[in-house]
């Protein structure tokens, strides 16, 4: 095991006796790796042992790669082992875009004609080179940070429901993360799918419903003009024509009122009969594995902070048995009811690093969202007291920074308790089975939250939830209380008796 070694007053980790790998490593990982707690440099330390001088091309055949996913800074291709032939996921992040703006700024400069305008732009790119190279060295230091987490949480805590590391190798301009491939696809994809499905037969079976209304409506006109046909008399007939339009109107008022009874009773009945998305067997067997996937993190010391639809993927297609928890980007260490971490440093930077929510919206638990709004609040007051000083002072470098991480801070105290993992599971568990979302991103939304109870409760009496079972219902409910302390655990909601036939 590598023992733990102070930085030095540059900021760069010495060189380890003993340790020839680590010493290969370049300065920002060397910096980066002593953040890293004993146990968590064991579980990456045989991939990092392999990293001098290795590109991914090496071990991977990117010549056949195939895009598979893209996110703001990365993205994902599908690569083959060389040698075995196994197809892995390979995220790709740059980590020198910074480095080179700058140089392209350096050559702007130097083709300058006018001399004086060059000593101006030589002065000019020499502040900014300084600040260039900070920020190139910070993003630099970020992207190894994130990419170290991202890595280690799997790592850490292998799970059959949890998607495997594979593998971290760190290039010159990039660095890459290679983990298991899940061919099967999203549980978003497999819900989306179904939603779809039964929305198209409810659409045919409104148009038959349509057209037998229709029909019948000209059968009846038919009737009406053949009685007037029958009549002896002109005055007579169109006395009785008059009558029957008249009556036909006030039918057709009636008929139109009882058609769109008719139609919403059909469709009604037809969510009812249906349910909204995945049957509750299906949801039953979905919602276990990712319970399991978080007993495993949480009892590892982690916090998820990202489970929804999209980041559960498919092992095999179509087999819901084979779901795994993935992308560990917004995972962090686990805190205590305090906010207070003890495994290492790494993940309390990782997590300073940016000025937004720790996951996402619609699926986020309310003390987080109450977090952030105080937060903002107190930032926006905090400004309109030091406004006149800070006009004075032209808001000196580096004043936005301290408010950026004290907002990020306040998400990630609460974010990276376990509970808030649970929530998102309710909200997960809810979409498999109601097929519609919650919650949005509305502040009114935000209320909703706090009053979970009394929303679940107007939303049980939904069509969609007619035939799920109150214990599928009660289990959600136990995942969506606003105390996160009332919330269920991941290991007691193993232990549900809803999971009993599964």
């Amino acid at each position: 095991m590598v023992e733990v070694y102070a930085v030095t007053s540059r900021g760069e980790a010495p060189d380890v006796p003993g340790d020839e790998w680590l010493s290969a490593l370049e300065p920002e990982m060397r910096e980066v790796f002593v953040e890293l707690d004993a146990a968590t440099r064991l579980a990456l330390a045989p991939a990092l042992r392999r990293n001098a001088k290795r590109a991914l091309s090496d071990e991977y055949d990117e010549s056949n790669a195939r895009r598979i996913g893209k996110g703001g800074f990365s993205v994902v291709y599908a690569v083959k082992h060389r040698r075995t032939g196994e197809t892995f996921a390979a995220k790709v992040v740059s980590i020198r875009a910074s480095e080179d703006q700058g140089s392209r700024n350096a050559e702007r400069g130097e083709r300058e004609d006018d001399e004086a305008t060059r000593e101006k732009a030589a002065d000019a790119y020499k502040k900014t080179k300084s600040r260039a190279g900070a920020s190139a060295r910070l993003t630099r230091l970020d992207a190894l940070r994130a990419l170290l987490c991202e890595a280690a949480v799997p790592a850490v805590a292998p799970h059959e429901s949890v998607v495997a590391f594979r593998d971290l190798i760190l290039e010159n301009r990039r660095a890459v993360l290679v983990q298991e491939f899940c061919p099967g696809g999203s549980l978003l994809d497999v819900v989306q799918k179904e939603v779809d499905r039964k929305r198209a037969v409810r659409r045919a079976a409104t148009a038959e419903t349509r057209r037998r209304s229709r029909e019948h409506r000209r059968s009846r006109s038919r009737e009406d003009l053949s009685s007037c046909k029958g009549t002896a008399g002109a005055a007579v007939s169109f006395e009785r024509a008059s009558e029957t339009t008249a009556l036909r109107d006030a039918l057709s008022d009636a008929e139109l009122r009882s058609e769109r009874k008719l139609l919403s009773a059909a469709t009604n009945a037809h969510v009812t009969e249906n349910g909204g998305a995945l049957s509750e067997r299906d949801a039953k067997v979905a919602c276990r594995r990712i319970a399991r996937a978080l007993a495993r993190l949480h009892a590892a010391g982690f916090a998820h902070r990202d489970v929804k639809l999209e980041n559960l993927l498919l092992a095999r297609p179509n087999d819901l048995s084979s779901l795994k928890l993935a992308d560990f980007g917004f995972a962090t260490e686990a805190s205590d009811e305090r906010g207070r971490r003890s495994r290492c440093v790494l993940f309390e930077r990782k997590d300073a690093t940016g000025d937004r929510l720790q996951g996402t919206v619609e699926y986020a638990a309310p003390e987080i969202l109450i977090d952030l709004a105080r937060a903002a609040q107190a930032s926006e007051q905090g400004r309109a007291r030091t406004g006149k000083e800070k006009d004075k002072e032209n808001a000196s470098e580096g004043d936005a920074a301290p408010r950026s991480r004290e907002r990020v801070r306040a998400s990630a105290l609460r974010s990276a308790r376990p509970e808030a993992d649970l929530w998102s599971l309710g909200v997960t568990t809810f979409l498999m089975l109601g097929g519609y979302h919650l919650f949005d991103a509305g502040a009114a939304s935000r209320d909703a939250r706090t009053r979970a109870k009394e929303t679940l409760a107007l939303e049980f009496r939904k069509p969609q939830w007619a035939r799920v079972s109150a214990d599928a219902k009660r289990v959600i409910e136990r995942m969506l209380r606003a105390d996160p302390r009332a919330r269920v655990t991941a290991e007691a909601l193993l232990q549900d008796k809803w999971f009993e036939d599964a």
